[in-house]
């Protein structure tokens, strides 16, 4: 799994990568999590943190709570690192064995469908946040099959 803040949650199963983008990258639900809220070179604005709260954390924050500030197009994040800087928005299925540059889009339901359990398991396994799978429209978790 590898992707960028705000942008596309891509997979990989050495064969196909699929990159899932959400529908509107303008109006996403997306938040930093942080202990500390700067940005590299300065702290966070006090727009930024006016609707900042206090998150439960994550298993690895081990109990610690973080504060958890939205992004908004006010935030040096979103067009430095976030979704004002990308300049692709689409999802898509590449085939690496026969297009290894992923130039051509493929259309594949099944692949697709296995692709996104597979994204879905692994953001589970790395203690995703709830609006991470809203985002990109995968169930936060998976149905099993009895």
């Amino acid at each position: 799994m590898f992707g960028y803040f705000g942008g596309a949650v891509n997979v990989t199963d050495g064969r196909y990568t699929y990159h899932v983008f959400p529908d509107d990258l303008a109006t996403q639900e997306i938040y930093q999590y942080t202990l500390m809220p700067t940005h590299i070179w300065e702290p966070f604005s006090t727009e930024e943190l006016a609707d900042a709260s206090l998150s439960n954390g994550f298993d690895f924050t081990k109990g610690v709570k973080l504060l958890k500030v939205p992004v908004s197009s006010r935030s040096p994040f979103d067009d430095n690192y976030g979704p004002g800087a990308l300049l692709e928005s689409d999802t898509r299925l590449y085939d690496v064995e026969t297009d290894p540059g992923q130039e051509k889009p493929i259309q594949n339901g099944p692949v697709e469908a296995r692709l996104r359990v597979l994204m879905t398991e692994l953001m589970q396994a790395n203690d995703a946040p709830p609006e991470a799978f809203a985002r990109i429209g995968l169930p936060a978790q998976l149905e099993s099959a009895s």
